[in-house]
């Protein structure tokens, strides 16, 4: 990430660094309508809790070219239970399709698994277009782990795809490890790709 970042820390254990200059979105006001929107598409009970629970801690966003990373938060503390760290390719896919909501998401370009420190990964790349508009095609990559306080991913929504490193090379610290990488350079290159 080139030039200074800033640095969002949330109350469920992990901290995240972003390029300064890039514009915070107050989410507030938008999270009841999204709430309402993924609860009446949940098909179980389980889903309509985590609908219910989910909030976005951060949403930053830059133009020209256009980009977006989102922050999306399952408290456990709101959700009554927890998800397990080996369940990370079970999660990550469920918050990909609640994204199918707003946007018409193409099949996987690479999916890939890994670990940061004793945390998994699950990260995946996709064209995408949002349904309002078919003509704006995005690249999106989604990147999930499950902390001890909540399962979280960040989503970053792209014109380029060569602007998808900006939030791979954000650093993230995890539970209190050491600041790194989110998504190391090899990630998507290394074993458990697909």
């Amino acid at each position: 990430m080139d030039g200074a970042a800033l640095l969002y820390s949330s109350d469920f254990g992990f901290q995240y660094t972003y390029p300064a200059g890039w514009t915070r979105v107050d989410t507030a006001s938008m999270m009841p309508s999204i709430q309402m929107q993924q609860q009446a598409r949940a098909l179980t009970d389980k889903a309509k809790r985590a609908a219910a629970c989910t909030h976005i801690g951060l949403l930053v966003t830059r133009s020209n070219p256009t980009m977006k990373i989102i922050i999306i938060e399952l408290p456990y503390s709101c959700y009554g239970s927890s998800y397990q760290d080996s369940e990370v390719s079970t999660y990550g896919p469920g918050v990909l399709d609640g994204l199918g909501q707003q946007f018409d998401i193409g099949a996987p370009t690479s999916t890939t698994t890994y670990k940061l420190g004793k945390h998994s990964i699950w990260a995946n790349r996709s064209h995408a277009t949002l349904k309002q508009h078919p003509d704006q095609p995005y690249e999106m990559e989604t990147v999930c782990t499950i902390l001890s306080k909540a399962a979280v991913c960040w989503v970053a929504i792209a014109e380029q795809a060569q602007m998808l490193s900006v939030l791979e090379q954000g650093q993230v610290s995890l539970d209190g490890d050491p600041l790194v990488a989110l998504v190391p350079p090899p990630a998507f290159g290394i074993a458990g790709a697909q």
